[in-house]
């Protein structure tokens, strides 16, 4: 038997598997249709409140509430010495931004959101120090790792005092980390769900066809020959269950777009809720064609044991 014919048979024997796996969906409509709907909501829920997670981390990065380090600087440091501390915080990988006030800016800006542009135009000389703002890589935005990257740059001797804000810090990373949590352990507790639903409409489809399974084990037919078409039903109800994931998270961004730009706009921001993105949704495709997968071998799989018994 040649290569040729090998690869024939293989294509042919998995679209007759895929085949008769969509026909079973087709078969009872309504039924399918249930146990998918089960499918989409269980996964459209984990689903949205990662996108919205995203959208509220997207909020942050837009409104530019990135936690930032105020270093005040020595009043008269030289300015070789602070381009030099400048050109060194460049180069440190935990920053990923550095914005020097001079003492000049500082007080043309103190100037424009104060009442006292009478009094500080008479002074004789410019009270404001220079003032190095460094905004931190991601990965050193929580409030241990703040902290202790200011004190690090406090060790520079042009530093008088670092300043940071450590209220609102806190408040949004717990915030976010919470969320972050409970998307995890929905996606974790909802998978094992979906698992449990294909696993089981799968078995309760077997079991109608447990007599041809013992009659093909019976003429000599394989486990794989066997379990093939149930695999295929298993990930067709989660590749179709995917689909009704992603039009439900879909309708719910809709929903929500234009309370969250009024309330944006009570603000002065304009707000865009985003959706789930092509890959993001190819990425739930295939999560839940995954889980049905896994479902379907999980069910074929004792099925199987009990034909050998």
């Amino acid at each position: 038997m040649t290569n040729n014919t090998l690869l024939t048979q293989w294509y042919t024997h998995h679209l007759q598997a895929l085949m008769i796996g969509l026909g079973d969906l087709l078969r009872k409509p309504f039924a399918s249709l249930m146990t998918l709907m089960v499918i989409g909501v269980a996964m459209a829920l984990p689903s949205g409140l990662y996108i919205l997670l995203s959208n509220l981390q997207d909020i942050n990065q837009h409104w530019n509430n990135k936690p930032s380090l105020s270093l005040y600087l020595v009043k008269g440091a030289p300015d070789y010495q602070i381009t030099a501390m400048l050109t060194d915080l460049k180069r440190n990988k935990n920053i990923a931004s550095v914005k020097y006030v001079s003492p000049k800016e500082g007080l043309e800006t103190f100037k424009q959101v104060t009442q006292f542009k009478d009094v500080l135009a008479d002074l004789n000389q410019n009270p404001l120090p220079g003032v190095i703002v460094v905004t931190p890589v991601r990965s050193q935005q929580s409030p241990t790792r703040l902290q202790k990257l200011l004190s690090q740059l406090q060790q520079y001797p042009q530093v008088k005092i670092g300043q940071l804000d450590m209220a609102w810090v806190k408040r949004l990373y717990f915030i976010i980390t919470i969320g972050e949590r409970i998307t995890y352990s929905l996606a974790l507790l909802f998978g094992i769900g979906v698992v449990l639903i294909i696993g089981n409409t799968i078995r309760l489809t077997i079991q109608r066809h447990h007599e041809e399974m013992r009659i093909l084990k019976l003429v000599g037919a394989t486990d794989a020959f066997i379990r093939r078409p149930m695999l295929y039903r298993g990930v067709l109800y989660g590749f179709f269950g995917g689909i009704v994931a992603w039009v439900l998270v879909a309708l719910m961004l809709w929903w929500l777009k234009s309370p969250a730009q009024s309330l944006a706009q009570s603000y002065n921001h304009n707000l865009v809720l985003s959706g789930l993105t092509f890959f993001s949704g190819l990425a739930i495709l295939f999560s839940t064609a995954g889980l049905g997968l896994l479902g379907a071998w999980l069910a074929g799989h004792r099925q199987l044991r009990a034909l050998d018994s």
